[in-house]
């Protein structure tokens, strides 16, 4: 299998687009590659993605109680 690279972080987004199009960039070969219209890596996406899921689990959902001994 030949070895793919990622185009550089210099490259446009429309070079970019076409390269994404193409491979999967979240497969865990391009940790360093900041992908079209973002600012962060693929890395550190993948964090943000695993906290936010961790923290959205942990935080209890707010229910509303009833007053009156009903």
């Amino acid at each position: 299998m030949a070895e793919i690279s990622a185009p550089g972080n210099w490259a446009s987004e429309e070079q970019k687009r076409e390269f994404e199009e193409t491979v999967n960039v979240f497969d865990g070969g391009f940790d360093s590659y900041i992908p079209a219209g973002s600012n962060v890596t693929v890395a550190q996406r993948r964090t943000i993605v695993a906290v936010t899921t961790v923290v959205s689990t942990l935080t209890p959902v707010g229910t509303a109680r009833r007053r009156g001994g009903k």
